[in-house]
C-alpha cells in the first residue's frame, strides 16, 4: 500500500514538473552563447512587459545552485523563476 501510494506521489509530481516547465516557457525565453572554441552557455530571458527604445534597463543574474544543473535548460528553472513572474513583484520593480 505504501508502495503504490509513494510511485503515485512520484508520477504526480513529475507531470506537475512537466507542465511548469511548459508554463514557463511562455515567459522565459531559451537562448544560447556559443564562444568562439564552440562552448555553449545555454540561459533564459525574462523580458520587461513593456520595451522602450532607447531606455537602460537592469540586468537581474539568478545563479542556480548544484541541484539545478544540467545542459537541459529547464532544471534551473525550479527554484526561483516563478518569483520573478508574480506580479506583487514585478509592480515594486517597475521597468517602464
Amino acid at each position: 500500500m505504501n508502495r503504490c501510494i509513494l510511485v503515485t506521489g512520484v508520477f504526480l509530481f513529475l507531470l506537475s514538473a512537466g507542465l511548469f516547465a511548459s508554463d514557463i516557457d511562455k515567459y522565459y525565453a531559451k537562448k544560447e552563447y556559443i564562444s568562439p572554441r564552440r562552448d555553449t552557455l545555454r540561459y533564459r530571458v525574462l523580458e520587461p512587459e513593456r520595451i522602450e527604445k532607447n531606455k537602460k534597463y537592469p540586468l537581474v543574474l539568478f545563479l542556480h545552485g548544484a541541484g539545478e544543473r544540467g545542459s537541459d535548460n529547464e532544471a534551473q528553472l525550479v527554484h526561483g523563476a516563478n518569483m520573478f513572474l508574480n506580479p506583487v513583484i514585478r509592480d515594486q520593480h517597475p521597468t517602464s
